[in-house]
């Protein structure tokens, strides 16, 4: 994969897990790696029992949106969209994902903001993305979750907005 053009890209995930429980969370692992890695986490997520905010600063794949497994209906899927940034530059990499499903008729929302340090030493969290392991933390995702990668180019120099 030359992911080397994108400044950002943006991945539109339809998922669900095989787990036997009503919901598991989404995640992603850039560059293939979590040993050692951090995962600045805050979130909020809320459904029809309540609201959930939380900081975590973790090891291991992260939390990064909830979804739905075995326990619910067969045809419940979530919706996630996330947008990983400065893939391609001397930064440490920051992330944004938010989705939801129909938790068996209560619904079930998040975003997250996550701060990505990967890697020993830390500046490898600076390298490139060049890879994305997406799995369920428990489970495994349904051969019918479907997902779509965009890249997003940096902007044009001499572009006029107006």
């Amino acid at each position: 994969n030359n992911w080397s053009q994108y400044m950002d890209l943006v991945l539109i995930a339809s998922t669900r897990s095989t787990q036997a429980s009503t919901q598991q969370n989404l995640q992603i692992q850039p560059n293939n790696t979590d040993s050692g890695t951090a995962y600045m986490t805050q979130y909020l997520r809320g459904s029809s029992t309540g609201t959930t905010t939380a900081y975590n600063d973790n090891a291991g794949a992260g939390y990064w949106v909830a979804i739905p497994a075995a326990g619910n209906a067969a045809n419940k899927f979530s919706v996630n969209i996330v947008t990983l940034f400065s893939v391609n530059t001397g930064y440490d990499k920051t992330a944004l994902t938010y989705g939801g499903f129909d938790d068996d008729g209560m619904g079930n929302v998040g975003i997250t903001t996550m701060g990505i340090i990967y890697g020993y030493p830390p500046k490898s969290s600076r390298f490139a993305i060049t890879e994305l392991v997406i799995e369920a933390d428990a489970g495994d995702l349904a051969d019918t979750s479907t997902f779509d990668l965009f890249g997003i180019l940096p902007h044009m120099a001499g572009a006029s907005f107006s």
